[in-house]
């Protein structure tokens, strides 16, 4: 029986969190460019990530014991590296690097893994998605409650290393999957139309809808403008009540009431 990790839960929860906090925080660069076969190179872009990811988790949970339990963190923290640099690579195969934002980088490495809570990250406005820039601390609890669930990995990971190499095959197996699971989400979102908050707004500002651009056109041509008003006509009661008002013939004045 393998003994318990030397760490309190509370005390990885929150290294995770910082590792957490600085990965979202370092959006990659990527040297692909946007390709009409996009699929093709996306799915070699993530078996080349897999495979990467499997051998170097693997490697790093060779070691048994307590030098292996030091190696869960680096190695959660290695295969992120390569997941993100994923991401960033599909993105731009894609050509949608612009909406590669903190929140799009959260719902692409952690949406298999915890999807009610990367949910609200995702908007369907009519025929594109729309995500939503968050406020830092709203993105930080997020982060946080996603870091619960991490460390309950590790702990199946710390298992894992005091199993001499079938703890490593299975630590290999698990970062291949995982990874191959980030891909999908990232071909999923960006082979969508999805947009960031800030390109919509910029977006709509420039392209205004097409029934507004019709009646702007419409009022720059003088078609359809509205007929000009009637000048005021008095009604049947008006001229009843002016009918019977007295005028004073010398002053041609309405007199007060009470007067003679």
């Amino acid at each position: 029986m393998p003994p318990a990790p030397s760490e309190k839960p509370d005390a990885q929860g929150g290294v995770v969190t910082h590792a957490l906090r600085s990965l979202i925080s370092q959006i990659p660069t990527s040297q692909e460019k946007p390709t009409d076969e996009a699929i093709v190179r996306a799915q070699t872009l993530a078996k080349n990530a897999a495979m990467r990811a499997a051998a170097l988790s693997g490697s790093l949970a060779l070691p048994v014991g307590p030098l292996g339990l030091a190696t869960v963190l680096p190695d959660l923290v290695a295969v992120w590296r390569i997941q993100q640099q994923l991401v960033a690579d599909i993105a731009a195969v894609y050509g949608k690097t612009a909406v590669l934002t903190p929140e799009t980088m959260v719902v692409c490495l952690f949406k298999h893994g915890g999807p009610t809570l990367t949910r609200k990250l995702l908007i369907q406005a009519g025929s594109y998605i729309l995500v939503p820039r968050i406020a830092t601390r709203t993105l930080q609890q997020l982060i946080e409650k996603i870091a619960v669930r991490l460390t309950q990995r590790m702990a199946a990971k710390s298992i894992a290393r005091w199993i001499p190499v079938l703890g490593a095959v299975g630590v290999a197996v698990h970062a291949y999957y995982d990874t191959n699971h980030v891909a999908t989400n990232a071909m999923e979102l960006f082979s969508t139309d999805v947009r960031s908050s800030d390109a919509a707004i910029k977006m709509s500002a420039e392209t205004p809808d097409p029934k507004t651009r019709r009646i702007r056109t419409r009022q720059k041509s003088g078609v359809n403008k509205p007929p000009a008003r009637a000048p005021f006509a008095k009604s049947a009661v008006t001229k009843k009540k002016s009918a019977g008002v007295r005028r004073n013939p010398a002053t041609s004045k309405i007199p007060k009431r009470g007067s003679r």
